[in-house]
């Protein structure tokens, strides 16, 4: 894709007397493509940003010369060049409707085919691009220097912006401005200004970056007269997110200076890496002794041992997601933490995600938000203090609360929500009531493919409190149907005493297991 403006057009071939005689206003157009048109006809397949080189031959009259412009510029066309092989000069009205329309209008001498004018355009973009490369490789080698002498990060951001010659910026990962650069046109207020429209109306278009990993383009944003749209880039690697980049330039312009923000984006993450590693090595130590202390390997840690304020911690959350998933959940869980201003520690381990949540964690919100990617969120009970001993029985409860939702293909439950079920999915675990439920209703079980109505219903009904009506809308079955099954239960299961509460507890564990097991 050609890209030039419609002065530099103008410059390359000034010296073969080309000349832009109307439509000066426009001479920073955009050239994306050369195209010849001799026929008198608007096709709607025209593409915008184009140089139309013509004659103007198949026009019979300067009336239908004039209906062309107008048609060239409704279609976005970034110029119009005349050849001067059937006139020998421009007519005053076409001079006069192209300043009218602001659309530049080039003569080429009459001497001049077209495919001298493709062959040096191309080689003329062929010469840019290689100097662009040199000289993007030069300002490469000068970002790194100012990785490894350890300077401002800001020098980056300043060499970028002045090469482009466009503002340029860092938004942290809590979405503030830092280092700037705003260029001739803008003001750093007024960047700023720029900075917070985007963030106001389109905050979840850059936080999409991080999360896909890919830059975006913002819409356009107005301070006055002066408009700008921005182009987005996550600083992001697998261990490290560090916020955005922000350009303002258009999508089509970033391809033209795409390996030199790609170099930014790569020198920025570097010094990123080096100034964040201290952070992170804090971090690695708190998931070190998490780690020790919920898999029992120390009973008694000393609240000091850990960064974090472990003091204040009053529940423990466990996410379940995809492998693949897991760390844009992560990331996700921080912009949320952030924005709530909220202290939690949250780290990844064994491919689940473990919170400590501490008072005013808002639980709310964070599924309001989290829910829609596919998770499950699993809440231990509330910690009365910190302690070893505490912070592994969290765990454990929140453990127990996963395997419970899997089971019943839940995405967001809490440990005070289980109930009887905390004892089934306890006893689960333990070797010695592997077969509890066999022992209390074998006769079920036997020819499991014809009595699996008859366990459901049994389970539901007990789960009714015996009520026939509740069951029946439960197991959308007629109150009768329900009355024969329980009847064929009692004719398997003759001896046991419906009346009993310690029978019915029986029973209704031993369900609750049968179905765990089954359905594990």
């Amino acid at each position: 894709m050609i890209i030039l403006t419609v002065k530099e057009f103008s410059e390359v071939f000034s010296k073969d007397n080309f000349k832009l005689i109307a439509g000066i206003e426009g001479k920073n157009n955009t050239i994306e493509y050369l195209n010849i048109q001799e026929i008198d006809r608007k096709s709607s397949w025209l593409r915008k940003h184009g140089l139309i080189m013509t004659t103007f031959k198949d026009f019979n009259s300067v009336d239908r010369i004039l209906r062309q412009l107008e048609f060239y510029n409704d279609m976005n066309v970034s110029a119009v060049a005349m050849h001067l092989a059937m006139h020998k000069e421009v007519p005053k009205k076409i001079i006069e409707k192209a300043d009218e329309l602001g659309l530049p209008l080039i003569t080429i001498p009459s001497n001049l085919p077209y495919y001298f004018i493709f062959e040096k355009v191309n080689k003329y973009i062929q010469s840019e691009a290689d100097n662009l490369r040199k000289q993007v490789d030069e300002i490469n080698d000068s970002m790194l220097r100012i990785v490894l002498e350890e300077k401002d990060a800001k020098e980056i951001i300043v060499m970028v912006g002045k090469f482009i010659k466009t503002p340029i910026y860092l938004l942290n990962d809590r979405m503030q401005m830092t280092n700037a650069w705003a260029g001739d046109k803008y003001s750093l207020s007024e960047l700023r200004n720029l900075s917070n429209q985007m963030i106001d109306k389109d905050a979840e278009l850059v936080k999409q970056c991080k999360l896909e990993r890919k830059y975006k383009t913002t819409p356009v944003y107005f301070i006055g007269s002066k408009s700008i749209a921005f182009t987005v880039f996550p600083l992001i690697n697998d261990k490290l997110f560090l916020g955005y980049l922000v350009v303002g330039i258009s999508e089509k312009k970033y391809r033209h200076y795409e390996v030199l923000i790609k170099h930014a984006i790569t020198a920025l993450l570097l010094d990123g890496m080096r100034t964040n590693s201290i952070k992170q090595f804090i971090k690695n130590k708190d998931i070190t002794l998490l780690e020790e202390v919920i898999h029992g390997h120390i009973s008694n840690v000393n609240i000091s041992e850990f960064t974090f304020p472990v003091s204040k911690v009053t529940q423990l959350m466990i996410i379940d997601t995809d492998v693949e998933n897991i760390r844009n959940i992560l990331f996700l869980l921080e912009d949320i933490f952030k924005e709530e201003n909220q202290e939690t520690f949250i780290c990844i381990l064994e491919n689940q995600i473990i919170g400590l949540l501490t008072e005013g964690s808002s639980v709310d919100i964070l599924c309001e938000r989290i829910l829609k990617n596919d998770v499950r969120i699993a809440f231990s009970g509330r910690l009365s203090s910190f302690s070893s001993r505490n912070l592994k029985r969290a765990y454990e409860q929140a453990k127990l609360v996963l395997k419970y939702m899997k089971t019943n293909s839940l995405s967001m439950v809490s440990w005070e929500k289980l109930r009887i079920d905390k004892i089934v999915y306890f006893l689960s675990e333990q070797p010695i009531f592997k077969e509890y439920e066999k022992s209390i209703i074998q006769p079920l079980l036997k020819n499991e493919e014809e009595t699996t109505d008859l366990i459901n219903t049994l389970y539901v009904y007990l789960e009714s409190f015996f009520s026939l009506k509740l069951s029946s809308e439960k197991l959308y079955v007629h109150p009768n149907t329900v009355k024969y099954r329980l009847q064929k239960v009692k004719e398997l299961l003759p001896n046991i005493d419906w009346n009993d509460i310690d029978t019915f507890m029986d029973i209704l564990l031993a369900l609750k297991l049968h179905k765990f097991n089954y359905e594990d």
